[in-house]
């Protein structure tokens, strides 16, 4: 089946027609970064072909997908900071620790 037939792909397309510029720029504004709003913004599309189906249309889709996005940019930076945080303890030149040798000293000759 098609995802864009039927009445949530006829509600998806006209939603998108009227929300995704402003979505993208609102989204693009509040993380000063346009590739990250850009991809929530259609990570939130993806989830209304998902969830439409099975819950219904909401009845202000517009809001349900600045909402939506605006919960996976959240997401995607919890995800980030903690993948941060994990490569720097990993990390040999973590902030707290001396930088790596070079190998074992050798002898003067």
């Amino acid at each position: 089946m098609n995802p864009v037939s039927g009445p949530v792909g006829t509600a998806v397309e006209e939603v998108y027609r009227k929300e995704w510029p402003a979505l993208v720029a609102t989204l693009a504004r509040w993380t000063g970064d346009l590739d990250r709003a850009e991809d929530a913004a259609a990570e939130a599309f993806a989830a209304a072909f998902e969830t439409w189906p099975r819950d219904g249309i909401p009845a202000r889709p517009g809001a349900w997908l600045h909402t939506t996005a605006r919960r996976k940019v959240l997401d995607r930076l919890r995800r980030d900071r903690l993948a941060v945080g994990r490569l720097a303890a990993c990390s040999p030149c973590a902030p707290n620790s001396p930088p790596p040798s070079a190998g074992p000293p050798r002898p003067a000759g």
